[in-house]
């Protein structure tokens, strides 16, 4: 795209691609990753099935924008952003430990799949 742009109007550009983001929120704007966390909440699913996910905290996903930024050497690149990768299963229990003393009942068990 931009190598397609007149001189005059060429920017540098860097593309961060996150994996699942998780972490606090700071607007109530929802994103994609946050369906899983959602999903499990509302018990729209029987259980977890046997998925693994990479996940990203969205404060490490933030530091990587600001490096980008600031760094000379980041122009033109593209840089994947992830921490981890976790069962479904896991993110189930985690979610169940932190939400069920505010009243939510997350199913945790597996499901065949």
């Amino acid at each position: 795209f931009v190598e397609n742009l007149p001189e005059e109007q060429k920017f540098e550009l860097v593309a961060i691609n996150p994996s699942a983001l998780l972490g606090p929120l700071i607007t109530k704007s929802f994103c994609t990753s946050l369906e899983i966390v959602k999903k499990l909440l509302e018990n729209s699913i029987p259980g977890s099935p046997r998925l693994q996910f990479s996940i990203v905290d969205v404060r490490d996903v933030a530091r990587a924008h600001v490096l980008a930024i600031t760094s000379d050497e980041a122009a033109g690149s593209r840089f994947l952003v992830n921490s981890d990768a976790l069962w479904m299963r896991n993110i189930a229990q985690i979610i169940s430990d932190e939400f069920s003393p505010q009243g939510y009942s997350v199913r945790t068990r597996g499901v065949r799949t």
